[in-house]
């Protein structure tokens, strides 16, 4: 009887690597909705700075923070109302030496001002006065332009597999389509005379094919498609 020659993993590894590396995996274009797992085709580029406007992250007063310097609950700073910010729109307010604008959280700051104090650490004291009792250094409580992400930074390199959070990185950009690798079409055989489908009952010497499922699985996990499955009988010429 002749017997098969057994070859150790790390063998097999480089004989796939030689044997594929001449093959190229076309592209194709999918909305976002459908990029999950999906393995990018080149670097991805922000198209635009992420805030593209200077914003508050707490509801609050914008201020200029030398005007709040050494303000505390006995000796608060006191500012000129100057109106407030709406969620979503655009301002044009400004902020002068002692003057403040309220701001909700996300809002965008108005030109001028520096710093945002916290609402908490604010009383109003009438229609025109804001006293604030905590001092502020510049840039607290504020998102610069292009903070979270700058104009031409890569967003997505070429060969990430596309993961959830990625995608929402993706519509704040306002990329709804991106290049894909199409998924490779593998088909998978496993051989043996003792194998049998999972839905047919075994006899006495068989056994359940579980390879082809676990192969499936992989070749899925890391964007394959399988197209064919198929069991092979220990026949060389059935292969």
């Amino acid at each position: 009887m002749k017997l098969h020659q057994v070859k150790n993993p790390q063998d097999i590894k480089e004989e796939m690597r030689e044997y594929f590396k001449n093959i190229k995996i076309d592209k194709e274009t999918v909305n976002i909705k459908n990029a999950l797992n999906r393995i990018v085709y080149e670097d991805i580029l922000s198209k635009v700075d992420i805030p593209d406007f200077d914003k508050s992250t707490v509801d609050g007063f914008a201020v200029k923070a030398s005007d709040v310097y050494g303000a505390s609950e006995s000796i608060p700073a006191f500012l000129n109302y100057k109106g407030q910010v709406e969620m979503g729109k655009d301002t044009d307010l400004t902020v002068d030496y002692d003057e403040c604008v309220y701001v909700p959280t996300g809002g965008k700051l108005p030109e001028g001002s520096n710093a945002v104090v916290m609402i908490e650490y604010t009383e109003e004291i009438d229609e025109e006065t804001i006293a604030v009792y905590r001092p502020l250094g510049e840039g607290e409580n504020i998102i610069k332009i292009g903070e979270d992400m700058e104009k031409d930074e890569v967003l997505l390199k070429k060969g990430r597999k596309i993961k959830s959070y990625d995608l929402g990185v993706l519509s704040a950009q306002g990329i709804w389509e991106i290049d894909v690798y199409k998924k490779p079409k593998v088909s998978i055989i496993s051989t043996g005379d003792e194998l049998v489908p999972p839905y047919e009952e075994i006899k006495e010497g068989q056994i359940r094919d579980i390879n082809t499922y676990t192969i499936m699985g992989a070749v899925e996990e890391f964007g394959g498609q399988v197209v064919n499955t198929d069991i092979i009988r220990d026949k060389y010429e059935s292969l």
